[in-house]
C-alpha cells in the first residue's frame, strides 16, 4: 500500500489508520515487532513509511469469520485451494538451490 499508492494515506495525515487483519502474526508484528531479522527489516521499513506519511498504523485482529474479513477474503481468494501460503521469488530460489 505504501509503495503502490502513498497518496491514499494523505487524508489520514497526523492520524491513525486502523488495519483489520485475521493474521495473528501480522497483528503481533505491527504491535511489538519480531525476533526474526527479515520481519524486523519489514517492520522498520513500515515504521519509516508511517513517519514519512505522518500516520500510525493501529492493527486490529479479527477472526476470519468476521463479515469484513470474509468479504475481503472473497476478493482475494480466486480458488478453493486450501494451501494459502506462498514464498517470494528470492526465498523460493534459496529453497530450490539448497
Amino acid at each position: 500500500m505504501f509503495d503502490s499508492d502513498p497518496k491514499q494515506f494523505s487524508w489520514h495525515a497526523a492520524g491513525l489508520v486502523f488495519q483489520q487483519t485475521d493474521s495473528k502474526n501480522c497483528y503481533s508484528f505491527l504491535q511489538k515487532g519480531s525476533r526474526v531479522p527479515e520481519v524486523q527489516t519489514l517492520m522498520v521499513d513500515t515504521k519509516c513509511k508511517e513517519r514519512k506519511l505522518d500516520i500510525r498504523i493501529n492493527p486490529v485482529w479479527m477472526p476470519c469469520t468476521h463479515a469484513r474479513i470474509v468479504t475481503a477474503n472473497l476478493g482475494s481468494n480466486m480458488s478453493t485451494n486450501t494451501d494459502k501460503w506462498c514464498l517470494d521469488r528470492e526465498s523460493l530460489a534459496k529453497v530450490l538451490v539448497s
